[in-house]
């Protein structure tokens, strides 16, 4: 009944015979083959196999292949990590030699094709942002199309091979790298043939025809031809989307390179005009990126986590993707459930949820950073007061960041703090002239195990526990039981429980 797609992306933790069929059963619809990571033969033994489980379950899976695009990467380092402070001035440029490493002072990339014409392409003012944009540096000066002068703007410590994005200019290089050429000749030649082909970093509509061309050497019919599938990352792309869609069959809304090049606060707006103009298109729609993203450690997906999935499949998304959580992560097989029950939910109530935007948009104005006026924003900002923002310098601060209403949390009510916090809020409120509003949050009952006798102990499916009420001081949690403190809330709760009832210990880990 779920019509929402998942996308599951295949790596080390559910490329294996026995997860394959396991990763189908539990609700996958599409494969996602990586190109970064296709070595040693590892597509050639996985390909063959997703066909033949999903034939043997009698289950329609479909394979996306993903093409890895360029890669502007920083070199290796001399030494120890670099650090970057805020204003330092470094050199920027393309390695003369092998011994040509990152060290104070310098900051270097490998000499390819790429990473040429991203040097080429700066110009003063580009911004430069390094490892997902943590640490960023505008050139201040070129001193020739390999050698670029630059300022720290935003510090840390540089590690090697750290990626590089410019969000501030359209790189000329070509979409396919040699790599890619070769990963697309072998998914163009695969038999049955796969279903789509994503191309990463597309920032045009050419871009999207050097695919086209090698479909076309290649001899393969139009009825074998995988859908062309541009992943939106850059801010170019939403320029140029007219062109782009117009060579396309599909689209991925691919929120983590878009959201390190554009504003963060700006990608949610994106992906709703994206899915919009690729839905009037007829375009098959995928929006990925950091979906359960928690997943990748933990066995339940927050609850921002549902509500990005499902505002998604509210949006118009015609499938959501897993990158990590499915490649790598702990719980590859619970992710795959995680998704298809938040979608399937999402579609029992679609027709009510299903947003409007306004007709009269222009994705021009999409890269252009706009001045927020804070008084006309309707939506209010609530704060929670804590140690990291009570103090009279953070205070004013916080209020003139936008905060409309602080929350003072009582169950961290102590030693005189809300005392000396509630009038310096009123003070301050008053002196900005500020409307500021206080929220007092009561703790209400509370329900927590006891305390542990030694270790951390080792819950295992299957096993059984005691589970009550301390006795005395002494009676901790241990292996075998499990343990809560005699409050009246507490009593109470193991009073209430009867013989198949639930209880869900650390947010239901």
């Amino acid at each position: 009944k779920r019509k929402t797609k998942v996308v599951a992306s295949l790596g080390p933790a559910s490329w294996s015979e026995e997860m394959i069929p396991t990763m189908i059963l539990a609700g996958t619809d599409i494969f996602r083959l990586n190109c970064s990571h296709r070595r040693g033969g590892d597509f050639e033994r996985v390909y063959p196999l997703i066909r033949k489980t999903a034939a043997k379950l009698g289950k329609k899976v479909e394979v996306l292949g993903d093409l890895q695009g360029p890669k502007f990467r920083v070199a290796e380092l001399a030494g120890d990590p670099v650090p970057l402070v805020e204003g330092d001035i470094f050199e920027f440029g393309l390695c003369k030699d092998d011994n040509d490493s990152i060290r104070p002072g310098r900051i270097t990339m490998k000499p390819t094709i790429e990473q040429k014409a991203l040097i080429k392409a700066c110009k003063p003012g580009t911004c430069l942002l390094i490892e997902d944009g943590l640490m960023e540096v505008s050139v201040i000066e070129k001193c020739s199309e390999a050698e670029l002068k630059v300022e720290v703007t935003r510090g840390g410590k540089l590690k090697a091979r750290k990626g590089v994005n410019v969000p501030d200019c359209e790189i000329d290089c070509a979409a396919l790298t040699e790599k890619d050429v070769e990963d697309a000749e072998y998914l163009l030649t695969l038999d049955p043939p796969c279903e789509y082909i994503c191309v990463s970093f597309a920032q045009k509509g050419q871009d999207l025809q050097e695919l086209i061309d090698i479909m076309d050497r290649l001899k393969v019919p139009q009825e074998k031809r995988p859908k062309i599938c541009p992943k939106i990352e850059k801010p170019q792309a939403l320029t140029n989307i007219d062109g782009i869609i117009a060579k396309s069959q599909a689209l991925m809304v691919a929120r983590g390179d878009l959201g390190v090049e554009l504003e963060v606060e700006r990608v949610p707006f994106a992906q709703k005009l994206l899915i919009k103009r690729a839905k009037e298109a007829g375009l098959f729609v995928i929006t990925a990126t950091q979906m359960v993203e928690s997943m990748i450690e933990q066995p339940v997906p927050t609850r921002a986590e549902v509500s990005d999935l499902q505002n998604a499949v509210w949006d118009g998304t015609d499938a959501v993707m897993l990158s990590g959580e499915a490649a790598s992560g702990r719980y590859p097989v619970e992710s795959v459930m995680a998704e298809a029950a938040a979608v399937l939910e999402a579609e029992s109530v679609k027709q009510f949820m299903m947003p409007r935007l306004y007709d009269d948009y222009s994705v021009d104005e999409g890269n252009k950073p706009r001045e927020l006026d804070d008084s006309k924003r309707k939506t209010k900002v609530v704060a929670s007061l804590g140690p990291s923002s009570w103090s009279e310098e953070m205070i004013p601060k916080m209020i003139l960041a936008g905060t409309n209403i602080f929350r003072l949390n009582c169950s961290h009510r102590r030693g005189g703090d809300f005392e000396r916090v509630y009038p310096l809020i009123r003070k301050y409120a008053k002196e900005l002239g500020r409307d500021v509003e206080v929220l007092g949050d009561l703790q209400g009952p509370k329900f927590r195990v006891g305390e542990l006798q030694g270790d951390p102990v080792p819950l295992v499916d299957g096993e059984v526990l005691e589970f009550g009420i301390c006795k005395d001081d002494g009676d901790t949690i241990r292996t075998g039981r499990i343990t809560m403190k005699p409050t009246l809330e507490q009593n109470a709760l193991v009073k209430g429980c009867k013989v198949g009832t639930k209880l869900l210990i650390e947010d239901g880990l």
